[in-house]
């Protein structure tokens, strides 16, 4: 699920964070190479969101990822 001018202060254990211009919520692998290929072809930094511990949020960005643990745990 991708979506527009997301607040990511609710992905952050701080609650603090500006807006992404498109948040991509990874389910699977193909949506993560889906997200990656998209921003690399819109020319957008991508910051990747684990579970947002230890993690400020400037208010300038592109794409954020928040990825599913069992995806990682399938790329690991």
């Amino acid at each position: 699920r991708c979506q527009r001018d997301v607040p990511l202060g609710s992905y952050t254990t701080m609650e603090v964070g500006g807006p992404a211009r498109y948040l991509l919520e990874v389910q699977t692998l193909n949506q993560l190479s889906w997200g990656l290929d998209f921003a690399e072809k819109e020319h957008l930094p991508v910051l990747i969101l684990g579970g947002g511990s230890n993690l400020l949020v400037t208010f300038h960005v592109r794409l954020a990822s928040h990825i599913a643990h069992r995806v990682v745990h399938e790329v690991v």
